[in-house]
Parts: C-alpha cells; sequence; structure tokens
C-alpha cells in the first residue's frame, strides 16, 4: 500500500515537471 502510494507520488510529480518543460518549450 505504502509503495503504490509513493509510486503514485513520483508519477504526480514527474507528470506535472513534463507540464512544465513542455510549456517552457513552446512559450
Amino acid at each position: 500500500m505504502f509503495l503504490l502510494e509513493l509510486s503514485t507520488f513520483c508519477m504526480y510529480i514527474i507528470l506535472e515537471y513534463f507540464l512544465l518543460y513542455f510549456m517552457r518549450l513552446f512559450l
């Protein structure tokens, strides 16, 4: 259970950074 939450949290962080990078690339 704890491992699953940690994995979800990491995925969310990676997604946030990806979106930030994507926006910076186009702006």
